[in-house]
């Protein structure tokens, strides 16, 4: 994993714990916590793949943790690790962008399906040059495309999108990929 791919997993773990980063006094129980638990794999996995002593800090806590769900210690433990590394990037250039779309794509979402983990935005350009938001929908492993509240979430995520991206005041063309947490780390996998 390169610095920029490091850089990128660390963004992505933020993204996906902002609401526990933003307010470490939020409570670490509940529906948001549980889903931030599910998620670990990607939001300590992924960094812990690259360089440093964050990152050493990282694959220590993933070794610990193994392939069971970690406790409630081990994921503070996780994201004060993750914030150190977040606040030692600091913002580049579309992160207010990409994090205001984020916020606008949870309010116009509402309530989340308990098989959404949470979300990732990238700023990019389309395949015709136009500037896009890729907005990654992380999904838990054992969820069934077949099922009707799936279905429903997947139809009306074009129109929540869109009305995110104008309600952040962003110009971006949005564009959503799904993928599971078992997706994040496939041979090949793009992370966010």
């Amino acid at each position: 994993m390169n610095g920029y791919e490091f850089a990128r997993a660390v963004r992505t773990g933020r993204n996906l714990a902002h609401r526990f980063l933003s307010a470490p006094s939020a409570p670490r129980a509940g529906a948001d916590w549980e889903r931030l638990r599910a998620a670990a794999p990607v939001w300590l996995g992924v960094p812990a793949r690259g360089a440093g002593p964050t990152a050493q800090r990282l694959r220590a806590l993933a070794a610990r943790i193994g392939d069971g769900p970690p406790t409630d210690a081990e994921l503070a433990e996780g994201l004060e690790a993750l914030a150190s590394a977040a606040a030692a990037l600091g913002d580049e250039p579309g992160d207010a962008e990409a994090r205001a779309i984020l916020a606008a794509v949870e309010r116009a979402v509402g309530t989340l399906p308990p098989f959404v983990l949470g979300f990732d935005c990238t700023l990019d350009t389309d395949w015709s040059g136009d500037p896009c938001a890729w907005v990654w929908v992380l999904l838990r492993d054992d969820t069934d495309p077949d099922s009707e509240e799936f279905r429903t979430f997947s139809r009306e995520l074009g129109r929540h999108l869109w009305d995110a991206t104008l309600a952040a005041g962003s110009a971006r063309i949005p564009y959503s990929r799904l993928h599971t947490v078992s997706d994040a780390f496939a041979p090949g996998a793009e992370v966010a």
